[in-house]
């Protein structure tokens, strides 16, 4: 199988007063394409905030329990880093 990692990096989220607006979530998701990776995991987050990490697979080509393994094994390390 073929991977891709894509990163957005960090958001500033901008709306530092009253008046303007504000990111204070985002979500970024590449879909799954026929001559594309097999497996995408696509994270970004907004500044001072959360990080989100999409994840998407072809169906019929990754097995959808490999791409649950493979999902709850990124969970559990970016948890384990995540650890102060």
């Amino acid at each position: 199988y073929s991977f891709v990692v894509s990163n957005l990096g960090v958001l500033d989220g901008g709306g530092g007063d009253a008046e303007s607006w504000g990111i204070a979530h985002s979500v970024f998701a590449i879909s799954a394409e026929v001559v594309g990776a097999a497996f995408q995991v696509s994270p970004i987050s907004v500044k001072g905030g959360a990080l989100c990490v999409s994840c998407s697979w072809q169906d019929c080509v990754v097995d959808a329990g490999l791409a649950g393994a493979v999902v709850a094994d990124l969970d559990l390390w970016l948890r384990f880093l995540g650890k102060p």
